[in-house]
């Protein structure tokens, strides 16, 4: 099934976006809640595995000199067990500096999201995200 569960979404789709608000709104340290005990992260940049190696990951990030915004698009979902569901979606980030009045908001970066959420007694968890550019990076 791609993202429906006997006609309801399964709250994965919710876990994205709760995600992405978390990295923009403050609260990335708490993204590890999302995840589950041996989540994994993987990208160009780095690749932390287990909650407390992504939390401090996340939390380094936060304290960064600059916003950014995160346009998270084309989620494909497709389930592979009763408890595992397999996940797609492209990310589009923009970033701009906090310090200058004239900084205009820019696209850095393109990626894929490939995903695996796993079912647990909490609902929907991540258990890995692995990050691949479609385009380079603007630094």
């Amino acid at each position: 099934m791609n993202g429906r569960d006997g006609g309801r979404w399964t709250g994965i789709d919710d876990r994205v976006a709760e995600r992405r608000d978390m990295s923009e709104h403050g609260g990335a340290e708490r993204i590890t809640g999302l995840l589950t005990e041996t989540g994994a992260f993987e990208s160009t940049l780095a690749t932390p595995k287990g909650r407390n190696a992504i939390g401090d990951a996340m939390a380094r990030r936060a304290n960064a000199a600059h916003n950014t915004r995160h346009v998270i698009t084309n989620l494909r979902l497709q389930r592979e067990s009763a408890d595992r569901i397999l996940g797609t979606a492209l990310l589009t980030m923009y970033r701009w500096t906090n310090s200058d009045t004239n900084s205009q908001p820019l696209p850095i970066a393109l990626v894929e999201y490939e995903d695996i959420y796993q079912q647990t007694t909490g609902g929907w968890l991540f258990a890995s995200r692995k990050a691949q550019q479609v385009l380079p990076t603007i630094k």
